[in-house]
């Protein structure tokens, strides 16, 4: 399980960064922090640096300057989700999936959260797998803009 943070830049300060991660439950310590900032958006996200791979197509998401208003990338059993709107985040996640179904879910979830309006929504589709073939045309459904 990967641990890790994101936050508005002006809560961020290099002396109380780790105080935004949960303390290790098997060694009662706090965890190596690392974080990365994220100017045009105005966020740090912080991040437990042995869980650093973990989160790489998270932090990929919040690098791109992506025109869409929802992206996803999808690997074997991960989704990651980043949704922005007029240049300001309003969600980053990842998710633990196992079936297209999921994927769906998750995706309609972040939606309806954030409420973004149905004609603001683009989304964006990136999969590292061959795995659920026809997620873009079931998305379709509900989102216009893939």
């Amino acid at each position: 399980m990967s641990s890790f943070s994101i936050i508005p830049q002006e809560l961020f300060s290099e002396e109380t960064a780790n105080l935004f991660l949960p303390i290790s439950s098997s060694k009662q310590k706090r965890v190596h922090t690392s974080y990365e900032k994220f100017e045009e958006i105005a966020v740090v996200c912080l991040f437990d640096e042995n869980l650093r791979d973990s989160i790489n197509p998270l932090l990929s998401l919040l690098r791109e300057d992506y025109k869409e208003s929802v992206i996803i990338h999808i690997e074997e059993k991960k989704m990651y989700i980043v949704v922005k709107s007029n240049n300001k985040l309003l969600m980053a996640n990842m998710f633990d999936i196992s079936k297209e179904e999921d994927s769906i879910y998750y995706t309609l979830l972040a939606i309806e959260s954030t409420q973004i309006k149905p004609q603001e929504i683009s989304l964006k589709i990136i999969k590292n797998t061959s795995a659920f073939p026809t997620l873009e045309e079931k998305l379709k459904r509900y989102i216009e803009g893939i």
